[in-house]
């Protein structure tokens, strides 16, 4: 498994999903992750959805998440109902 990412304030378009792709297929790996801080382009899902390889997109909202519900680089110090 390959992984990527990217810690951008432009959303990830889908030539940057497909140069990842294209490293998947020389390394031929057939799994792969790419992480940004911004957000993906509906083009980058859409291609992503559509490929052969098992490609997992995480962009700053899913990232947010996982890291609180994994308690990784976080903390909470106050919650607001």
């Amino acid at each position: 498994m390959y992984l990527q990412e990217k810690r951008w304030a432009n959303p990830v378009s889908r030539p940057d999903i497909q140069a990842f792709v294209g490293s998947l297929v020389a390394f031929k790996e057939n799994k792969g992750i790419f992480i940004t801080t911004s957000r993906f382009t509906k083009e980058a899902i859409e291609y992503s959805e559509s490929i052969d390889r098992s490609l997992i997109l995480i962009d700053g909202m899913k990232l947010t998440e996982l890291m609180f519900l994994y308690n990784v680089g976080v903390s909470n110090v106050q919650s607001v109902q």
